[in-house]
């Protein structure tokens, strides 16, 4: 069965009344929104989380961009392309092997600041901050056989679902909105 429900925003607010509604899985598979991982925290303080590894890799390339020019960019842009392999405990271990790899070799660029005493390379720096807070919660679906180590499920057949309705009609009012998206 599928879920959802109208929201004016994500928040920690959103997200409980909504999580409410559910018995306490197994697996909580998200993206990464703060309100939504406080939210099942505080429902279900012992639920493991599996970080969506797709939305990892793309808050990353927000700071990255496609194109890297430098050396310490390029090489973890690599890294995290790899991390959609790393669908085993080898693959993980190598994986996480890689990353650490890159920390100790790019800790200068990391560390690195201008005359003025300011970080030379923030990007990065935000980029390593995305990786270790995500760290904990990226390999959860290798301990639970059948939970997807993506969000893309629900982001690319629900969710696509309900905007390309509301999008081919616009100018709705939101009750009008709630209507439309209840056929769906």
């Amino acid at each position: 069965r599928v879920f959802w429900r109208f929201a004016p925003r994500e928040s920690y607010a959103a997200w409980y009344g909504f999580l409410e509604l559910f018995p306490k899985p197994k697996v909580v598979v998200m993206d990464g929104q703060k309100g939504l991982f406080l939210a099942a925290r505080t429902l279900w303080p012992l639920v493991a989380i599996q970080r969506c590894q797709f939305h990892v890799i793309s808050f990353c390339t927000h700071y990255t961009g496609r194109r890297p020019k430098e050396d310490a960019t390029q090489a973890i842009l690599e890294i995290l392309y790899q991390l959609k392999y790393a669908k085993t405990f080898e693959g993980r271990d190598r994986w996480i092997k890689t990353y650490k790899s890159w920390e100790v070799t790019y800790e200068p660029y990391l560390q690195a600041r201008n005359q003025w005493g300011e970080l030379k390379y923030p990007k990065l720096r935000s980029i390593r901050y995305i990786i270790r807070k995500a760290f904990p919660h990226l390999f959860t679906f290798l301990d639970y056989p059948g939970t997807p180590n993506t969000t893309n499920l629900v982001e690319g057949w629900v969710n696509t679902a309900v905007a390309e309705a509301i999008r081919r009609h616009r100018g709705l009012k939101d009750y009008e909105k709630k209507v439309l998206t209840s056929i769906i």
